[in-house]
């Protein structure tokens, strides 16, 4: 992942943790993204994005999770076999 797409996931998520009742505003020196990228990996601010605030069944969060995974191996296999 590169820093361009790295810094999209993390503004992101102060995007939406900034629309929570206990805001996290934009900043101009940029610290809220340094704190959040100290705080979470882009793997992880991905899951915080797609979290949401009503519980949820833990079945449903593993669902998403399998999801991703087979959307990743089907883009890596069709980028394989159209480099090839």
């Amino acid at each position: 992942m590169n820093s361009k797409n790295e810094d999209d996931i993390y503004r992101k998520l102060q995007i939406y943790l900034d629309s929570l009742p206990i805001d996290y505003p934009e900043t101009e020196s940029g610290v809220e993204l340094r704190i959040l990228k100290h705080q979470f990996t882009p793997q992880e601010a991905e899951i915080v994005l797609n979290l949401k605030i009503i519980p949820q069944e833990s079945v449903s969060i593993l669902n998403l999770k399998y999801l991703k995974i087979f959307y990743s191996l089907h883009f890596i296999l069709f980028f394989h076999n159209h480099t090839n």
